[in-house]
């Protein structure tokens, strides 16, 4: 899931664990000054992990918005 965000592209790349959850990862992009900014990825602890992608796709876009 890509989505932009307050000038962010962010995009929603949840990892799979080896218990089979998902973890929420989201990549941060920012154009500014002419240029691409990418920032280090936000990643959710353990206990965050979801059962389904689209679930742990969903709780890394709420991670962006609130670090954004």
């Amino acid at each position: 899931m890509e989505f932009p965000y307050k000038g962010y592209n962010v995009t929603a790349r949840s990892e799979q664990q080896p218990d089979g959850r998902w973890l929420p990862v989201a990549d941060l992009e920012i154009y500014y000054g002419g240029r691409t900014t990418t920032k280090p990825p936000l990643r959710g602890q353990p206990h965050e992990a979801r059962t389904s992608q689209a679930e742990a796709d969903e709780a890394a876009r709420r991670m962006a918005e609130s670090w954004i």
